[in-house]
């Protein structure tokens, strides 16, 4: 099933009714950013291997994957980037959704098969993150114009991946499921999507949608839903035992725990100016 994103890298920060962000300062002996994004994209494609760049600082992994995005050709390239929790390591708050849902859906897309070169940017935190075992990573549910849909599945899938049911969505992470209409707002998205549905269950149009005006956008085929959580449940009902913050102890919950370098196995790594 082809799904439409509104984003042109995966993993990508989308931002809402905000300024575009400034470059940061090359340090002394920095490449800028789009020089790097540029050298990438040169690189030799003879080999299918993915390349995995590890920049120095979570923002200048987001510039970089920022110019890929305007420098590579989408039928040939995949530009992905790997961000970090936005909270620190056992903090009382648990991370963002929408931060584990762009990890999920990076790692989820790293574990599908290839159809096309493969350009990862992370920095060193991002990547010194534990990551859910690839069972977890690949939980998803599709959704599709003219396909019926199952909504004690779709509800049981949104409870065991982290969602938040809400009556008006405006965050990553959110849904609402209103009579014959859902929305949701999938946590590596740039906008939520509101899903029409007929009496039979099948579902008549999917629309982004402005989450502050609450006005239809584009029409899309397909959507994907992929976990708001790095902490997937079995079961729907076990989300009532989980404790405040649970997503920093993954390891009591999964029997072993993997790497985001287990999902570029045999990438070619290159590293930022100052790491070594």
């Amino acid at each position: 099933m082809a799904t439409q994103s509104t984003l042109t890298v995966t993993g990508q920060q989308a931002l809402v009714d905000g300024p575009a962000p400034i470059e940061e300062p090359a340090r002394r002996g920095h490449a800028p950013s789009g020089a790097v994004a540029a050298r990438l994209v040169a690189m030799d494609r003879t080999d299918d291997a993915p390349i995995l760049f590890i920049a120095s600082s979570e923002r200048r992994a987001d510039e970089i994957a920022s110019a890929l995005g305007a420098l590579s050709d989408p039928d040939q390239d995949e530009v992905l980037v790997l961000p970090p929790w936005d909270c620190l390591p056992y903090d009382r708050a648990r991370p963002s959704r929408e931060s584990m849902g762009r990890r999920m859906a990076v790692l989820a897309a790293l574990g599908g098969p290839p159809s096309r070169r493969r350009l990862l940017v992370a920095c060193p935190e991002a990547l010194m993150q534990r990551t859910p075992p690839a069972k977890a990573v690949a939980a998803q549910f599709d959704l599709e114009v003219g396909a019926r849909i199952d909504r004690s599945a779709l509800e049981a899938f949104a409870l065991r991946t982290g969602y938040v049911f809400d009556e008006r969505i405006d965050e990553p992470g959110e849904i609402a499921v209103l009579g014959a209409v859902i929305d949701v707002f999938p946590p590596a998205e740039a906008a939520p999507f509101r899903i029409g549905v007929s009496d039979d269950d099948t579902v008549t149009d999917i629309k982004r949608f402005d989450p502050v005006s609450q006005r239809t956008e584009a029409e899309v085929a397909a959507i994907r839903l992929t976990p708001a959580s790095e902490l997937v449940l079995k079961q729907a009902q076990d989300v009532e035992a989980l404790p405040d913050a649970a997503e920093h102890r993954l390891a009591q919950h999964y029997r072993a725990l993997s790497s985001a370098f287990d999902f570029v196995d045999g990438a070619r790594v290159l590293t930022d100016d100052g790491l070594s």
